[in-house]
């Protein structure tokens, strides 16, 4: 029997398949396959396999089809600083989030105005310099997200600021 084909790297309507993830039996007892894609709105989202033939996005393209809604600022999914912002608050305060361990669960907090609003973080850290930046909480990297500890960083800048094990 042969291999089966990949199809990490394919594209499905909006959304890229990254790598596999996952496998689990279904109820029926059959072994589904799951994958982590990416949307062209930037979003990583995991994803059954028998699903992919009939995703469109990772959601972004449904709810830009009902008028927007919770988009005040007209940004939700569709530039790279939003996402970063919600990233740092999920990965803070959601606590089923894959990385809620290294941040939320190590006590780290985003401050209450960018906690309460995507603009006023959009205000305070300006748009990132360039794709290769990133949110990096410096000069303190135990601290929390806060106007006076982040900045937008390299990876460089970023590995010579992680947390180093004990």
């Amino acid at each position: 029997m042969p291999a089966p084909l990949s199809i990490i790297g394919h594209r499905f309507a909006k959304v890229t398949v990254l790598r596999e993830v996952d496998q689990y039996v279904s109820p029926g007892g059959r072994p589904m396959r799951k994958y982590l894609v990416r949307c062209d709105c930037g979003i990583d989202k995991e994803i059954l396999g028998s699903h992919l033939p009939k995703i469109v996005s990772c959601g972004c393209h449904k709810n830009g089809l009902l008028g927007g809604l919770n988009r005040t600022h007209g940004e939700a999914n569709k530039t790279a600083e939003y996402v970063v912002w919600r990233g740092m608050v999920q990965r803070c305060t959601y606590e089923k989030h894959r990385y809620f361990k290294n941040y939320g669960g190590r006590g780290i907090k985003v401050c209450d105005q960018w906690l309460r609003s995507f603009p006023t973080f959009l205000k305070d850290m300006g748009r990132r310099p360039s794709p290769k930046h990133s949110i990096d909480r410096y000069p303190d990297n135990d601290g929390n997200y806060e106007p006076s500890n982040c900045r937008w960083a390299t990876r460089k800048q970023q590995q010579a600021n992680r947390a180093r094990a004990k």
